[in-house]
C-alpha cells in the first residue's frame, strides 16, 4: 500500500533524506517484489509455505488529489493506472515463478487517493476509485491463472476468512482521524477497532494510509513505498524510510513473525 508511484519527491525539498521519481518508483516496485521472494525463501528454513496472501491496499497513485499535485505528478492519473498495471504485472509474473507456492490470494481495498470526487463517498467510494479499475484490469488478465484469487472491493472493508481458521480485516485506513498526541495513531486505531470489531470480527486487522509501520499483535499498519515526502514534512511527520511489511502465519500461534520489506 501508499506507494504513490507518480509523485515527485525532491531532495531539497525534504532535508535532503529522500527522493522519488518514475525510475526510482520503478525500481522500489521491483525491490519489493525481490524483497517478497528473498523473505519467503529464508522463512522456508523452517516452514513450508504454500499460500502467499498479496494484499493490494490502496494509495498506489497520488492522482491530482490536490492543486500541487497537479504542478508535481509526473504522469496523470489515468497514465498511472496503465504504469500501475505494467510493474504490478511484472511483479505478479514474478512471484508466479515460484513453484512451491500453491495458490495467491489477493485482497483489494480501494484508497482515498485514487478517487474521482472530491471528498470521499460512503456508499460509493468503491465505484468512484481508480483503483478499482486498476485491480479489475489484473484480475480480468490473469483470468486464467488458476493460482491466483483476486477479491475486489466491495466497501471499506475486504474480509478474508478461513486462515488457519481465522478471519483477517482488511482496510485502506482513512476510515478513522489522528488528531496528535503522544500515543501516534495507536489510541484512535483501538478505538476505530472496537468499533469494527461490533460490526464483524476479526482475528487480524491489516491496513495503510498512514505511512508508518506498527505491529501489534492483531494489527499490522503498514508504511509507504514513497517514503517521507513534502506532505509529511509540512505536517510534522516522524521520517520513516520506504518499507513495507510482511507477516508469517502458521496454524498454531497464527501470527509467527514479522518482516520488514526495506
Amino acid at each position: 500500500s501508499d506507494w504513490h508511484v507518480e509523485e515527485q519527491v525532491l531532495p531539497e525539498r525534504v532535508a535532503y533524506r529522500n527522493r522519488y521519481n518514475l525510475e526510482i518508483s520503478t525500481r522500489r516496485m521491483q525491490r519489493f517484489f525481490e524483497a517478497t521472494r528473498w523473505a519467503v525463501k529464508h522463512q522456508r528454513d523452517v516452514f513450508k509455505i504454500r499460500d502467499l496472501i498479496l494484499w493490494l491496499g490502496g494509495d498506489f497513485m497520488t492522482n491530482f488529489l490536490h492543486e500541487d499535485d497537479v504542478e508535481n505528478n509526473l504522469l496523470a492519473p489515468l497514465e498511472t493506472v496503465l504504469y500501475l498495471e505494467k510493474n504490478l504485472s511484472a511483479g505478479l509474473d514474478f512471484l508466479l515463478e515460484d513453484p512451491e507456492i500453491e495458490r495467491f490470494v489477493i485482497p483489494c481495498n480501494d484508497g482515498n487517493h485514487g478517487r474521482t470526487t472530491k471528498k470521499m463517498r460512503a456508499a460509493t467510494r468503491i465505484q468512484h476509485s481508480l483503483e478499482t479499475l486498476l485491480y479489475a484490469m489484473l484480475a480480468a488478465k490473469y483470468k486464467n491463472e488458476k493460482r491466483l484469487e483476486f477479491i475486489l472491493p466491495t466497501s471499506q472493508f475486504t474480509f478474508l476468512e478461513d486462515v488457519y481458521g481465522r478471519t483477517i480485516r482488511f482496510l485502506h485506513g482513512d476510515v478513522f482521524k489522528y488528531g496528535g498526541g503522544v500515543g501516534g495513531i495507536t489510541v484512535p486505531l483501538f478505538r476505530a477497532m472496537g468499533r469494527w470489531e461490533k460490526l464483524k470480527h476479526a482475528d487480524l486487522t491489516a491496513m495503510g494510509h498512514w505511512h508508518q509501520r506498527y505491529n501489534l499483535p492483531d494489527c499490522m499498519v503498514n508504511g509507504s513505498l514513497i517514503g517521507y515526502n513534502a506532505y509529511a514534512m509540512s505536517g510534522g511527520f516522524p521520517f520513516e524510510p520506504p518499507v513495507q511489511s510482511m507477516r508469517i502465519l502458521e496454524p498454531g500461534r497464527f501470527v509467527c513473525s514479522d518482516i520488514p520489506l526495506f
